[in-house]
């Protein structure tokens, strides 16, 4: 009984046979095998099943909010048994934005191994959306707006951007005032799956949209950046990303009484009651450590030359 209620949360929580399955490390005729008995022995269907997912029906979903719990209560009971140490343990898959994670994320997910020794990281930087259920993670940070889901989202922090171009382009292109003078210059354009590209700024005329047309497009913001500097366009960026060559005078930043929209950063996590000990660890440890990350976004720790924004 209890492998029948563990392969059923498993695929609860995997989104899919397969997936639980290898989380398990069972066959996937295995875990479908358990989770039929299962239904069959309760004489209630627990689980929509679709080629490309599979979601919890109504009785299923209350179902496993009390098996999680007994899930839950059982490893306890084990842990305590063997007196084992409390400290979280597993593989916490996170996702993450490439620039984001490389520049900003890294040193705090490095500090939290060091925290939590028995937790092993498995990282992907990516720009692409990442299914979280169906491939298995257990969180992931974004950047821009989300679609709607049935994840967890919670907004950490903001990410300050400007407009920003080469000496050498505004010499031979001028220095755009307003919004509308961007139609006239190449703009250098960023969009993801979850970044549509639009530029929104708020400034003395109130709140505009403006859509850049351009030669570049690019869904990694290093690569815009490096553009601009080249004199190809007027690039829309994160500022911390912009400093050194703000500061070397390969860059400088422009339209500064627009103020472009933040980009925010979100965590998300499958919505459920019982979290795993990892997951839980990593949430607390980003919540205590968002002061720290905003100051590095906005530069203002400088503790050490721990690195150059690239």
């Amino acid at each position: 009984m209890i492998e029948q209620i563990l392969s059923f949360v498993t695929v609860a929580d995997a989104g899919g046979f397969s997936q639980a399955g290898r989380r398990l490390s069972l066959p996937k005729s295995t875990v479908s095998h358990r989770v039929q008995q299962l239904e069959e022995r309760l004489g209630v269907r627990l689980l929509h099943r679709t080629p490309r997912v599979v979601r919890l029906t109504d009785e299923g979903a209350i179902y496993y909010q009390r098996c999680v719990r007994i899930l839950a209560e059982l490893e306890e009971a084990e842990a305590e048994v063997r007196q084992e140490p409390k400290e979280p343990t597993g593989t916490l898959r996170l996702s993450g934005p490439i620039e984001f994670g490389m520049q900003i994320l890294s040193r705090m997910l490095a500090d939290f191994v060091k925290a939590h020794p028995r937790i092993r990281l498995k990282l992907e930087l990516t720009s692409r959306n990442v299914d979280i259920v169906e491939e298995g993670y257990d969180a992931a940070l974004r950047i821009g707006t989300l679609e709607d889901s049935a994840l967890i989202s919670r907004r950490i922090l903001s990410i300050p951007r400007g407009l920003y171009a080469s000496p050498d382009y505004l010499s031979a292109r001028g220095r755009p005032q307003s919004p509308e003078d961007l139609a006239r210059h190449a703009c250098l354009r960023f969009e993801t799956a979850f970044y549509r590209g639009a530029w929104v700024f708020t400034g003395p005329g109130g709140r505009t949209s403006f859509q850049p047309v351009g030669t570049v497009e690019a869904n990694n913001l290093t690569v815009l950046r490096d553009a601009a500097i080249a004199g190809l366009g007027v690039a829309l960026l994160p500022c911390y990303q912009c400093r050194e060559a703000e500061r070397e005078g390969r860059l400088e930043r422009l339209m500064v009484d627009w103020q472009p929209e933040s980009a925010d950063v979100y965590v998300l996590y499958p919505s459920k009651r019982q979290l795993a000990s990892r997951i839980r660890a990593f949430l607390t440890y980003l919540d205590h450590n968002i002061e720290q990350l905003t100051r590095d976004i906005h530069d203002e720790a400088r503790d050490t030359p721990r690195r150059s924004v690239q």
